[in-house]
């Protein structure tokens, strides 16, 4: 799974490979296996993880596919987004101490109905165990959402857009 942001900024959440004859194109695919005739990715930044946890608006998660299965609760990163008119209109980070795939993906869909009102279109794992971080900014300081001792060297910056009302 790959969660990516179009030139406009809006996301896109696709399972996504590099190009075997083009490695610098990415090529998004239906499902997680049989990986054959990919469409191009049309993609300016993302960032992989997993698993697939809604697709479509349905909830779908596809742990044992991406094979990326962990039972039990442990700490989840996880983003997903609804759309309105068929565009992304919200988008939901969120970092869990102790949660199942299922439950991230239950939870997601749940907060898009009750705060939203529509399914969340698509959502997918970031991370898992120890190294499930989320750092947010309020009041003008840095949070982190829980403490590890685990150093992540990936990261993915969201900015939101102030469009006038």
């Amino acid at each position: 799974s790959a969660l990516g942001f179009d030139r406009l900024g809006r996301p896109a959440i696709d399972w996504v490979i590099s190009d075997p004859e083009r490695p610098a194109r990415l090529l998004t695919f239906p499902r997680p296996v049989g990986l054959r005739s990919g469409q191009p990715w049309e993609i300016e930044s993302g960032l992989s993880g997993g698993p697939r946890l809604i697709l479509h608006g349905r909830i779908a998660v596809a742990d044992r596919s991406e094979r990326l299965a962990s039972g039990g609760l442990l700490p989840r990163t996880f983003v997903g987004y609804a759309t309105q008119a068929g565009v992304p209109r919200y988008l939901v980070l969120g970092v869990a101490t102790a949660m199942t795939f299922p439950d991230a993906a239950a939870f997601l869909d749940g907060y898009f109905r009750r705060f939203h009102g529509r399914p969340c279109a698509e959502a997918m794992g970031l991370d898992g165990g120890p190294s499930s971080q989320l750092t947010y900014r309020a009041g003008g300081a840095l949070h982190e959402a829980q403490a590890s001792d685990v150093t992540v060297p990936t990261s993915l910056l969201v900015f939101a857009a102030h469009t006038p009302a």
